[in-house]
């Protein structure tokens, strides 16, 4: 991999931390300064309910994208997106309906929180242009007539092959998926000397290697950031975790508690990535990156 230093955005919430706005933001502030960033979205989830204008494009490219990437291209002028986010999964909402009839309102609170019980539609992309996108059926059966139906027809555009979610959930953690994200980062970052790394929901790092990595880690959280220093402290507190709770031990939040960060942000809402720009550019001179002369 290049000598790139490489800065892994990660979000404190389940959803709307607000990581691609700043990870735009910051790849905006290092172009200032002088440097050839990349920016890579590893594994990016959306609800196609909540993303109308998304669902529109993929079906037009016939390719699942996502609300990230797009606005990537928008802001960024970033191309060939299938690099750029190689794994995109796509969720729909649950019907309400279907738990209430069976007096399970409470089982529909907790599953609207799991990520698997939502995944409806997901790709596959490697960095030598395969793509496969798949459709999980398991899951069309506990959407809203509409819904579903919209569901059916995207995964028509897209050529969608069937398969299940216990299969995807293996294939996430498996050396498979690491290869598919590493060589498509590599290829991303050539030419590049800095590299931002934008996680999905609270999880700390999209996969291994982009943690072992990544030279900083910025924690995303409404109005506040934290910067934190990847080092051997922080990998054991990881490593230990892991023998003790598990995966849980690669959520943002554990690690947050327990190492303590360089430095802590505040940031004001901000009407464009410009704007919030102008706002992290002092955060960026603290990781070491100066303005080029």
């Amino acid at each position: 991999m290049v000598n790139a230093m490489r800065i892994l955005v990660a979000g404190l919430n389940v959803f709307d931390s607000g990581k691609t706005w700043v990870s735009i933001a910051m790849y905006k502030a290092a172009l200032a300064r002088g440097f050839k960033p990349s920016i890579y979205k590893p594994v990016a989830s959306f609800n196609l309910w909540f993303g109308y204008g998304t669902y529109m494009e993929s079906m037009k490219r016939k390719l699942l994208l996502s609300n990230d990437v797009l606005l990537y291209e928008n802001y960024l002028k970033v191309t060939d997106l299938s690099m750029v986010n190689p794994i995109s999964i796509a969720l729909a909402p649950l019907d309400p309906d279907k738990y209430r009839v069976q007096r399970a309102i409470e089982s529909y609170h907790r599953d609207s929180q799991d990520l698997f019980q939502q995944i409806v539609l997901s790709r596959v992309s490697t960095c030598n242009g395969k793509t496969i996108h798949y459709v999980f059926p398991e899951n069309l059966g506990k959407l809203s007539t509409i819904m579903e139906s919209r569901v059916r027809k995207l995964s028509l555009a897209l050529g969608s092959t069937p398969s299940n979610i216990e299969e995807f959930k293996a294939f996430l953690v498996s050396v498979s998926s690491e290869e598919v994200l590493t060589k498509c980062e590599e290829k991303l970052s050539e030419g590049s000397d800095l590299v931002i790394i934008e996680s999905f929901s609270d999880s700390l790092a999209p996969y291994g290697k982009s943690l072992l990595g990544s030279d900083y880690i910025v924690v995303v959280s409404p109005s506040v950031l934290y910067i934190l220093k990847n080092n051997d402290s922080l990998l054991n507190i990881i490593e230990n975790g892991l023998n003790t709770v598990g995966i849980e031990a690669l959520r943002t939040y554990y690690v947050l508690q327990r190492v303590e960060p360089m430095n802590k942000i505040e940031i004001d809402m901000a009407p464009s990535p410009e704007s919030l720009a102008q706002q992290l550019d002092h955060a960026l001179h603290g990781l070491g990156i100066k303005k080029s002369s």
